[in-house]
């Protein structure tokens, strides 16, 4: 992700160039192809980590990356933790989709230290209760194994950043990612890095993250693993 920020002196151009600034998205999509004998489809893990945290990031349509210069920097660009002076904190709760019981916590913590800045951070996505069928009760019902599951998901991140120069700041971070149901979950390991250029040119700042790159994961666990007789 890619995004500029700019002062008051730039305002005619943020202005003009709003849509293409705006759209920085959160990733591609992949379409199945009937040409490719495989495509990418259904194969992204951990798409709750795709949510944005922070009423400023969501408010500017997650066009975010080069603005961020507090806590939520967590989320956003690592590069941007530099900026934080002292002990800082912050926590969000959204409420998804009335009366569906999806929630999206954010948690974040980021202090000073040894020439740069160290973040704690997790995320925590929790589907409420979904209604639980089987091929022996498709209305619901297994005593076996109740009327409801849960899907969660939650990622934890230690995150450095720190300034090169007194225009130039790096980033980076390192998550574990789990999700799944109970007794039927999969595990990762993703990492992020970031940079936030000031120019100097006009108040304008360039940013780059690359986030959430990560290791393969397959959800195993009884609930899946279960062989059926035909």
């Amino acid at each position: 992700m890619i995004g500029f920020r700019f002062s008051a002196f730039a305002a005619l151009f943020a202005i003009t160039a709003s849509a293409p600034l705006a759209a920085q998205g959160q990733g591609s999509y992949y379409e199945p192809d009937p040409k490719l004998e495989g495509t990418r489809v259904g194969t992204r893990a951990a798409d709750f980590l795709k949510m944005g945290v922070g009423a400023r990031g969501l408010a500017l349509g997650s066009a975010y990356t080069a603005m961020a210069d507090d806590i939520y920097a967590l989320y956003w660009n690592s590069a941007g933790l530099a900026h934080i002076q002292s002990l800082s904190a912050a926590f969000s709760h959204a409420a998804l989709f009335e009366e569906a019981d999806i929630t999206h916590q954010f948690v974040g913590v980021a202090l000073p230290m040894l020439g740069g800045v160290f973040g704690v951070s997790g995320i925590f996505f929790d589907s409420g209760d979904i209604p639980r069928t089987s091929e022996l009760f498709p209305q619901g019902g297994d005593p076996d194994f109740g009327d409801t599951f849960t899907w969660t998901g939650s990622a934890i991140g230690l995150h450095y950043a720190r300034f090169i120069t007194d225009r130039l700041s790096v980033g980076f971070a390192a998550k574990v990612v789990t999700e799944g149901i109970t007794g039927a979950t999969a595990s990762y390991v993703g990492f992020d890095a970031g940079v936030r250029f000031n120019t100097g040119v006009f108040g304008t700042t360039i940013g780059a993250a690359l986030t959430n790159v990560g290791s393969e994961g397959r959800i195993t666990g009884g609930p899946v693993d279960r062989r059926i007789n035909g």
